[in-house]
Formats: structure tokens, C-alpha cells, sequence
């Protein structure tokens, strides 16, 4: 059931981004036969645009409605109007920019130690370790006599912990605990995954089927949503690269792409052609100037980009 209020979701999201992007009046003919393709797919797509349509219609009736003003009044009339659906898209960005403070102000409210869009932020401990949180990450330090604890709750952070044999230092990310047995390593907090990263020497993880497994420099351990785990050889350089504000992709889905980079921008990047989300993506992007990333993958790809407010960019 859950499945179905997603993809339902994810299909009337489409359907309003392609009237928006009608709406705009600037609509080529390629992109009008993308549309007829999307709209053609399935009778839910169908609806849902005609369902966004429809919508328009009553918003217009409603407007229509409403009682004139006598000519004899004072009030100048607004000659120039923004359109209603963009308005709307931009109401929308406007409540994700305030769902982004709130959990924001939660985090803080509950101890941890946040970063912004685009920031990265060292944290240096009592005990001389260091932990280093990229953009829009939220950690908490939880130490005691015999622990040395760190929650990770989003985002992504570089390790580098002091020796100490009497106090065990372990980041405990939603059901997965990571215990340093070396000094390096990197975490990142993806939407349905984990990924660790051994650096330097050795650490170990123990996830929900509390089975060990030790990571030796240069592995990289990833833990989905459904417990299943994956070890592969890494470049360590590539991992860590986002401490220089830079990032790479080696042949990545653009949907993996969007995410990473939608953690530096602060404009929401949308895929709404699901075909495009698994195309290939491969570069050396900074992440200070993600717009231009994005410019440079659209090039690359062949595909258009809208943007629907300085908030909300499609991809399609």
C-alpha cells in the first residue's frame, strides 16, 4: 500500500511539473513529445495531468468569482500577475526551505552539532580526535568514562580518532555501529543506504544482524534499507575528496547524482522523467558551484533542465 501512495505520489509530482513547464509558454517541440510519451505511458499519468488540469480550471472559476471592485475606489488594480501554478511550485519550495530550518532547529534542540547547505565544519574533541562534518550534516557527542560515542544522524563525516584502549570509540548510525580500530575513516548517510569507508587501519561494523565485519583501508562497506550488505575496493582519495569541496562520479546513476549534489545546493534539483535516472554520469564537479555541475550534465546527457523558481530546478 505504501508502494502504491508513492508511486501515485511521484506520478502527480510529474504531472505538475509538466504543466508548469507548459505554464512557462516555452515549451519546444521535443519536449512536447516527451510529454505525449509520459502522458501515454499509463492511464494514471493521464489522469493525474488531467486531474492538475482540471485543478487550474476551478482555481481560474474561483478567481472569476470573486465580487469587482467598483471602479470609483481608490485601489490601483495589479496589471501584471504571477501565474497561480507557479505560484503554487513556489509556495511548495518555500515549505521545503522551512521543513529544512525546522529539522534544522530540532537538531540543535536535541544537542547535535549541524551544518548548512555548502558547509563543512571540524570538530575537535577532548581527547584530540577530530570529526569533520560535511554539508548538511548533523552529529552528536556522547562521551562518558568508559565511551566514546558519536551519532551520526545525516549527511556525511571523516573520522580521525585518538588512541585510547580503556574507551572504545564507536558512530552509531540508525542501526549500524562502527568502531574505530585505527585512527580513519568516512561515514555517509545516503536516503537508503550507508556507506563506510575505511581510511587508515582497520574498523569494525556491526549491523542489525550483529555480525562483525572488519573493513581494511581502501574497503568500503554499503548497508541498504533492507540489511543487505555489499564490501568493494575503493579510491579512498575519491571518497574523501568533498574536505577539498570537491566531488567525483564514476559512471553513476543521475539519480545518485542529484542526491549527492542536492546536499551542497541551495536549489532543489528534481528528476521528473524517471528514464533518466539511471543514466551514467561521470566528472569532477565542485561542489561550491553546483549550478554549473548541473549545467555541464545537462550538456553531457542531452537532456533540459527548467527553472521553475531560484528554489526548484527540473530535470527532464
Amino acid at each position: 500500500m505504501d508502494n502504491i501512495s508513492q508511486d501515485n505520489q511521484e506520478i502527480a509530482q510529474q504531472a505538475s511539473a509538466w504543466f508548469a513547464l507548459f505554464d512557462s509558454g516555452e515549451v519546444s517541440a521535443e519536449q512536447y513529445l516527451e510529454f505525449e510519451l509520459w502522458r501515454g505511458q499509463s492511464e494514471q499519468h493521464a489522469i493525474a495531468y488531467a486531474d492538475i488540469e482540471l485543478m487550474w480550471e476551478e482555481l481560474k472559476h474561483a478567481r472569476s468569482s470573486l465580487p469587482v471592485l467598483n471602479k470609483e475606489t481608490n485601489i490601483v488594480p495589479i496589471t501584471k500577475k504571477r501565474k497561480p501554478i507557479r505560484k503554487m511550485i513556489a509556495m511548495a519550495a518555500s515549505v521545503m526551505f522551512v521543513a529544512f530550518c525546522l529539522n534544522l532547529y530540532w537538531n540543535n534542540l536535541l544537542g547535535y552539532t549541524t551544518t548548512a547547505s555548502g558547509e563543512i565544519s571540524e570538530l575537535k574533541l577532548d581527547d584530540n580526535s577530530v570529526v569533520t562534518l560535511s554539508s548538511e550534516s548533523a552529529a552528536k557527542i556522547a562521551y562518558d568514562s568508559s565511551h566514546r560515542n558519536v551519532y551520526l544522524k545525516e549527511g556525511e563525516a571523516y573520522f580521525k580518532v585518538s588512541a585510547d584502549p580503556d574507551r572504545p570509540f564507536t558512530v552509531i548510525v540508525k542501526d549500524v555501529s562502527v568502531t574505530a580500530l585505527g585512527t580513519e575513516f568516512n561515514i555517509k548517510v545516503k536516503a537508503d543506504s550507508i556507506e563506510v569507508t575505511g581510511v587508515v587501519h582497520d574498523i569494525s561494523i556491526v549491523t542489525s544482524n550483529r555480525k562483525p565485519v572488519i573493513l581494511t583501508p581502501g574497503q568500503q562497506l554499503i548497508y541498504g534499507d533492507g540489511g543487505a550488505t555489499a564490501v568493494s575496493s575503493v579510491d579512498t582519495k575519491d571518497t574523501t575528496l568533498w574536505q577539498q569541496h570537491k566531488i567525483v562520479f564514476r559512471d553513476k546513476p543521475l539519480v545518485e547524482v542529484v542526491e549527492e549534489l542536492n546536499r551542497y545546493s541551495s536549489q532543489t534539483i528534481k528528476i521528473v522523467d524517471k528514464s533518466l535516472e539511471q543514466k551514467k554520469v561521470s566528472g569532477l564537479f565542485s561542489t561550491n558551484a553546483t549550478g554549473q555541475a548541473i549545467k555541464d550534465i545537462v550538456k553531457i546527457l542531452k537532456i533540459e533542465s527548467t527553472e521553475v523558481t531560484p528554489y526548484l530546478l527540473l530535470l527532464h
